[in-house]
């Protein structure tokens, strides 16, 4: 039976010249430099989210006031008795057309502020990633292999 203390780990190399560790303080430094890095664009990305959420939130509840207002002028318009049926449907009918092309153009603003909150948290994560990657021929070339393709 094999000894389990025989066993080295690819993480941990003892050494005299690193002190235990698998890497040297400049590596260590460099490594948690890049993860703090990343936290910082999630954390970034997360906020510009969040913000975009009450932004949707916040013109939601501007369209609702808008709507109630609009109905309640439309009621009112409505409710003389002495105008004719064929005049209120006609008054019904405009606002209605009036309402619907209104809440397309609503259902649109908001589309376009959650996709441009989407494509800049996006981008940021992107642009995150692509400098990690710029990181890894460092870790490449410190464990000895080449960094062309």
């Amino acid at each position: 039976m094999a000894d389990a203390g025989a066993k080295t780990s690819e993480f941990l190399v003892f050494n005299t010249a690193h002190n235990g560790l698998p890497f040297s303080g400049q590596e260590v430094e460099t490594m948690f430099a890049s993860q703090r890095r990343n936290v910082e664009a999630v954390m970034q990305a997360n906020r510009l989210a969040f913000d975009g959420v009450q932004a949707v939130w916040r013109r939601q509840l501007d369209i609702l006031q808008e709507a109630v207002e609009g109905l309640t002028t439309h009621v009112g318009d409505l409710a003389p008795p002495f105008r004719p049926l064929n005049e209120k449907f006609a008054k019904h009918a405009e606002y209605s057309k009036q309402a619907f092309e209104k809440n397309l153009a609503n259902a649109c603003g908001l589309t376009e502020i959650a996709s441009k909150v989407a494509t800049d948290a996006a981008k940021i994560i992107n642009q995150r990633f692509c400098e990690g990657l710029d990181e890894v021929p460092y870790l490449r070339k410190r464990n000895g292999e080449t960094t062309s393709p």
